[in-house]
């Protein structure tokens, strides 16, 4: 580990000179990245190496933040410590604080302020790690969103030293992607325009976001000043900044870009559908299981559990937005599928059948095997099936059935009718470019919306009975489709390749099953 504590700039590029580095007085003692022997490089001071220096160590294995990143503390016990004087302000003045008796209090809750910025350090370095364990295969939406970036004027490539097209293509050509310096840059960039656009909505004043003000401060205050809280003046900025900082560092630098991407939605309405899931799905409880692993098993497995994570609260959100018109009262969405979704998520074990179960089996199997405590694995493995939970909620609802019997008949569907099949072969299609990556996943909403039609139906024309039971009387209504369904998915499982072209067929052929059903049972 190389520690910088000192005042001045110590590091440039091999491709700099003296005069680059804007340091004069210690052009003498000046080295080149190349020339570290250090393995870590952790800045304690500012502007310690250059920001071309950083990623020339970076590019060559070591590892390096940037030092707005490793100081980020200090400016954080700042922060806190004006919001914390500002909501005493008023106890003060009216006499039922002393100024003594303030600075007991400040002095009480030191180890606590220094435990919340910490952990917020914590984050932001996951959120980092996250970038680079995805860094190459993500090249391509790290330059989509850098070139909308520069289009909205919110980046400056050249000041901020990132790459422009041709080094990306270099990179690209390489199996390379980012460094974590360039990741510092974007998460910075990203979570101040998020802010912006966060505090520029209705969404801080959204009554259920109070318990981000509240644990933005330290408990002695939540338990005497927590009704001077919302007098706070600064209390939307509070709110704005816990929840971006949450989410982006949950959910990943690009999260907001390829939500945009995909639905269209503003970034208060992502922000809101993302509260949403990470209720429903208890995503803040899998965090701290996951985080409580530190120093148990390896940090590669921590990143895999926590992309598996990713992956859940990003197609909650999705559907959420595509399924929900925003904006939506959060506390009211939540209450809503909660209850629902733990039911589901509680019995996934025993629901899944065929595909689905063998896929649950393997996936807590890879898991247990690198030391996921069992709980925890079963949890990770039944995130994939677990997704499907918001539809079986809305299909109860609609139908006036149970989340249990909806789950019995939307799980054997999947397998006789070879639903998870095919959506195991489109989840398997490459991402490698926008197009790729867009045409892929409205192949797989399309499958969703189709499986959750089928299931309503089945639900909605037969009676009591056994899954299988309702499914053949399903089949014998819709005889002629399901025989012709069946065929074009036989002739595609017969293939060896699976493209975009063969799977939207596929799922056309799904999808007449859903237009079958609705049609009259005799002609009017």
């Amino acid at each position: 580990l190389l520690w910088n504590g000192g005042i001045g700039t110590y590091v440039k590029a091999t491709s700099q000179t003296h005069a680059d580095a804007g340091d004069r007085s210690n052009d003498a003692v000046r080295v080149d990245a190349s020339q570290l022997r250090a393995r870590v490089i952790g800045e304690g001071g500012n502007l310690g190496l250059t920001q071309e220096a950083r990623i020339e160590f970076a590019l060559s294995g070591g590892l390096v933040n940037t030092d707005f990143i490793d100081n980020s503390a200090g400016v954080d016990t700042s922060d806190h410590e004006v919001n914390i004087k500002i909501l005493l302000a008023d106890s003060i003045s009216r006499g039922e604080l002393s100024a003594a008796e303030r600075g007991r209090l400040l002095a009480e809750m030191t180890d606590e302020v220094g435990r919340l910025v910490l952990r917020a350090n914590y984050q932001q370095n996951r959120a980092l790690a996250s970038s680079r364990a995805q860094a190459p295969t993500m090249l391509h939406v790290h330059s989509r969103m850098m070139r909308k970036m520069v289009r909205e004027g919110r980046l400056r490539r050249k000041l901020e030293v990132l790459p422009g097209d041709k080094e990306i293509a270099e990179r690209r050509s390489a199996a390379l992607g980012l460094t974590t310096p360039e990741f510092a840059v974007l998460l910075a960039n990203v979570k101040i325009g998020a802010e912006q656009e966060v505090l520029a909505s209705a969404l801080p004043d959204d009554p259920y976001l109070r318990s981000a003000l509240a644990a933005y401060f330290p408990q002695p205050l939540r338990d005497r000043f927590s009704g001077q809280m919302d007098a706070h003046p600064l209390r939307r900025e509070i709110i704005t900044t816990a929840v971006v900082n949450d989410m982006v560092d949950r959910s990943g630098t690009t999260f907001l870009f390829r939500m945009n991407e995909d639905t269209g939605a503003s970034v208060p309405d992502i922000t809101g559908a993302w509260l949403v899931a990470r209720a429903v799905f208890d995503l803040a409880g899998f965090w701290a299981e996951v985080e409580a692993l530190d120093g148990q098993v390896d940090v590669a497995t921590q990143l895999a559990l926590l992309l598996e994570g990713h992956k859940l609260g990003e197609r909650a959100t999705r559907w959420l937005l595509y399924n929900r018109r925003p904006p939506f009262d959060i506390a009211e969405t939540i209450d809503f599928f909660a209850g629902g979704v733990q039911t589901v998520a509680s019995g996934l074990p025993k629901l899944l059948t065929g595909r689905d179960r063998s896929g649950f089996t393997d996936r807590l199997e890879q898991f247990t095997a690198r030391g996921v405590p069992a709980g925890l694995a079963e949890r990770v493995a039944a995130m994939v099936p677990a997704y499907a939970a918001f539809d079986m909620v809305q299909i109860a609802t609609a139908s006036g059935r149970s989340v249990e019997e909806t789950a019995e008949v939307y799980f054997d569907l999947a397998d006789r009718l070879q639903i998870t099949r095919l959506r195991d072969r489109i989840t398997a299609l490459p991402r490698d470019d926008r197009w790729n990556t867009m045409a892929r996943a409205a192949l797989r909403d399309d499958l969703y919306a189709a499986h959750a039609a089928i299931t309503r139906d089945v639900l909605e024309v037969t009676g009591p009975g056994s899954p299988e039971e309702r499914l053949a009387v399903w089949v014998q209504r819709n005889d002629p489709a399901v025989r012709r369904a069946t065929q074009t998915l036989t002739e595609i499982w017969e293939s060896d390749r699976f493209t975009v072209a063969m799977l939207s067929v596929a799922v056309r052929a799904v999808r007449t099953l859903v237009e079958a059903s609705s049609l009259p049972e005799h002609p009017s």
